[in-house]
């Protein structure tokens, strides 16, 4: 099967006080096509640091790779890519769903206006067009009520809806692949098994593959 992404001989190293800390090591993986790809480890083991440095979203130049690293893109690096290039790559080819929904999400901005805004920035569609989509994209990750739910704020959803509204908008642009950053992190055991049979029924509909971050084995084995 082949390889969409392809991660070789990754070491990425932070700037400290004292020198340099090695955040990760050597990470060797690919990803395939429609396929699940789990990145498990304990906290502070460089699973973030590694997910982050895919998006090209690692501070620069705090942080610094190896010369050997390499994040290929269907043969094309993405490690000092043009910034055009990121660009077009973040939203329309990966995307993310990032740890912690209330620090993503823009609290000022509705729910709907926040899709919308994404489809808009990464797609030439019309504004009427990008809100028919973010209401398709509330009703395909089964957020109840998507008229009502798009004119709310993210405080006025449920720590379980606020996960669908991200990744919701993770997805608002077709992405190849779409990166989990510990998704069902302090989420309750109920709601937690619903965003995993989500994110497995979503890769089916949209045939992304899915990177999935966690320190959990149980998690891992859903």
């Amino acid at each position: 099967m082949k390889n969409i992404v392809e991660v070789k001989n990754l070491s990425i190293d932070f700037n400290v006080r004292n020198g340099t800390f090695r955040a990760v090591d050597n990470i060797n993986f690919d990803i395939q096509n429609n396929k699940t790809l789990a990145l498990v480890g304990e906290s502070g083991s460089g699973k973030s640091v590694t997910a982050m440095s895919i998006m090209q979203l690692l501070p620069m130049p705090q942080a610094s790779y190896s010369e050997n690293s390499s994040i290929k893109f269907e043969n094309k690096e993405i490690i000092n890519a043009s910034k055009q290039d990121l660009l077009s790559l973040r939203g329309n080819i990966i995307s993310m769903v990032f740890q912690e929904p209330m620090t993503a999400l823009n609290p000022v901005l509705t729910v709907g206006s926040q899709i919308t805004e994404t489809v808009m920035r990464h797609q030439n569609i019309s504004l009427k067009s990008a809100k028919k989509r973010a209401l398709d994209m509330l009703e395909l990750v089964k957020v109840p009520e998507p008229m009502r739910r798009a004119n709310q704020y993210p405080h006025q959803l449920s720590g379980g809806m606020r996960h669908r509204l991200m990744i919701a908008i993770a997805l608002a642009c077709d992405p190849q692949i779409l990166i989990a950053d510990e998704p069902t992190t302090a989420l309750d055991v109920t709601i937690q098994a619903e965003i995993l049979s989500l994110l497995n029924s979503l890769k089916k509909k949209t045939d992304c593959s899915i990177i999935f971050i966690t320190h959990d084995m149980a998690v891992v084995s859903q």
